[in-house]
């Protein structure tokens, strides 16, 4: 009985380091303020499918190019505040796809490239999104990071921003009127160069767009925080 009781013992001290290794995994975590413009990374190491901690690391601050860029340029003005608000960016698992969420492709760095080839529309375009994903509405966060994140490289012209925004206005059914520079409310439509925008283009032609472009957002929508402060619309200077 004894041996028995040994041998089991010993299987079972053999056994568990195995187990836990098997069901172990590094999570990579970042996130970001919409507000402080603060960008985030952690990691974590976690075993058994109810990610029980083994070790998990602090927030640290971590650059991110397209923050860095629209901070440096002036286009957005961060906002002190206690409660930044934090979105999850991304969520990488070893072993597994997908963790990205719909604040990840606002954070790309062809957008800072794009936004050097356009620079008349980059101001207008960042004011814009940044006005709309610091709204208290979730329809106009999802707007702003829709804007950001998916129709960035379809805004050749002051025109097509104006077009684009109008459209989302139409899908998520709201009012961007104080949410967007006054040189864009008073923008003129005029032809635009992009394929998507060509003619008319509706709701329904932009939503089957939003579903095909792979710019997945969070399955869950959460309740939109309150903003600490209003965002100041400002209009950029002449060239």
């Amino acid at each position: 009985m004894k041996r028995s009781v040994r041998r089991g013992g010993v299987a079972f001290l053999a056994v568990a380091p195995v187990a836990v290794w098997l069901t172990s995994w590094k999570i990579e975590e970042a996130r970001f303020s919409p507000f402080t413009l603060e960008f985030q990374k952690r990691r974590s190491f976690v075993v058994f499918t109810g990610e029980v901690p083994v070790y998990r690391s602090d927030w640290e601050p971590s650059p991110n190019d397209v923050l860095m860029y629209i901070a440096r340029a002036k286009f957005v003005e961060p906002i002190p505040t206690e409660d930044p608000h934090w979105n999850l960016v991304h969520r990488f698992k070893a072993g597994q796809e997908g963790g990205w969420h719909r604040p990840f492709h606002t954070l790309k760095p062809e957008l800072v490239a794009w936004s050097e080839r356009h620079p008349e529309v980059a101001p207008l375009f960042w004011q814009a999104g940044y006005n709309l994903v610091r709204s208290d509405s979730e329809n106009e966060i999802e707007a702003g990071y829709q804007l950001m994140g998916c129709f960035w490289e379809h805004c050749e012209s002051v025109s097509d921003l104006k077009r684009v925004l109008m459209i989302l206005e139409e899908v998520h059914r709201v009012d961007f009127k104080d949410k967007v520079p006054a040189a864009l409310v008073e923008a003129k439509l005029e032809p635009s160069k992009s394929k998507m925008l060509e003619g008319k283009v509706t709701s329904q032609a932009l939503t089957e767009r939003l579903n095909k472009s792979g710019n997945k957002t969070d399955a869950k929508a959460k309740p939109a925080p309150k903003s600490p402060k209003k965002t100041k619309v400002t209009t950029p200077p002449a060239q």
